[in-house]
């Protein structure tokens, strides 16, 4: 069995949540995209109706359409591929607002954030 790495001290987002076709068979899927919150890196995961997990996607699927919904105790299941392990029995939802709700209080957040970090950057140079 493989060890997956936590993401610890952040929290995310989902950015969206997209229903598609599996070329193959014809079956559905859902492709679930994340933002972490402190360090806005995107991850993804897949969620199959006609996997064992289903039943907890499900809800956080619906619910996801219509809300903000911040999770939390998200495991990594490949670091290259940004890809989050979709058996998530210890993910939790930690939060759920209107979409508009979360957008304005990320917003207010990352202000204060970048706020905080630009007084360092005089400095050093910022690279990535």
């Amino acid at each position: 069995m493989a060890k997956y790495r936590v993401i610890e001290n952040d929290a995310l987002f989902i950015t969206s949540v997209q229903q598609k076709t599996n070329g193959a068979n014809g079956s559905d899927y859902w492709e679930i995209h994340f933002k972490t919150i402190k360090t806005r890196e995107d991850y993804h995961t897949y969620a199959d109706p006609s996997m064992n997990n289903w039943q907890y996607w499900q809800q956080i699927i619906d619910i996801a359409q219509h809300k903000g919904v911040v999770v939390s105790h998200v495991k990594i299941k490949d670091e290259d591929k940004h890809l989050i392990n979709a058996d998530a029995e210890k993910m939790r939802v930690e939060y759920i607002v209107s979409k508009e709700e979360l957008a304005d209080r990320l917003a207010e957040y990352w202000d204060q954030l970048d706020a905080e970090q630009g007084g360092f950057q005089k400095f050093y140079t910022v690279t990535k």
